[in-house]
């Protein structure tokens, strides 16, 4: 992945470098890169847009997206949680099937519009259990999903998540794709 990034995206203001696990290094030279960003995890419960990326040099990494997409890019990872993203936890597991429907419905159609694949990490209420859950859409339908398996402690302890217990393997568009979430990774 890293390599795929530098072949597209190098310049000489913005390069990439592997880092342990999931935690990558881009660095950005020769500009003041001032910019404010917040991981994910830290925001479950509040509106996603008080924490877009701020600072004079924001639009540096919007630019680095659209890039991607130009070079190429065909498959599209969205952040976890991203059905419930800006609401409170408890409103969140009441509308978890509901959201996860709206966010599945509209990514088959994005994913039909651009011929893109798409993850689509959804949290969802499972034969009674509440679950961490990746669906994978290519060519603007489902073709599976994974649950994930190794929780992080908040999910258990605030969320009352149950994990998964399968790593299933996904043909994606003639490719073969592993899915892990999070603590999975590490």
């Amino acid at each position: 992945m890293i390599g795929a990034l530098n072949e597209q995206l190098v310049s000489e203001h913005v390069s990439f470098y592997p880092g342990l696990s999931y935690r990558h290094l881009m660095v950005h030279r020769g500009l003041p890169f001032d910019v404010e960003l917040t991981p994910p995890h830290d925001i479950l419960d509040q509106p996603v847009r008080e924490h877009m990326p701020r600072g004079k040099n924001a639009k540096v990494l919007c630019k680095l997206m659209e890039q991607a997409a130009e070079a190429g890019a065909q498959l599209c990872c969205l952040p976890e949680y991203f059905s419930v993203y800006g609401i409170p936890r408890e409103q969140a597991k009441d509308e978890a099937n509901e959201r996860a429907q709206a966010a599945l419905d509209r990514c088959c159609e994005l994913s039909r519009h651009l011929g893109l694949a798409v993850v689509v990490p959804v949290i969802v209420w499972d034969r009674g259990r509440l679950m961490n859950r990746a669906y994978v859409i290519c060519q603007g339908r489902e073709i599976g999903f994974y649950d994930k398996v190794h929780l992080a402690p908040s999910e258990c302890e605030k969320w009352g998540m149950s994990p998964g217990d399968d790593f299933p393997v996904f043909n994606v568009c003639g490719t073969r794709l592993g899915v892990m979430i999070c603590y999975d990774v590490s």
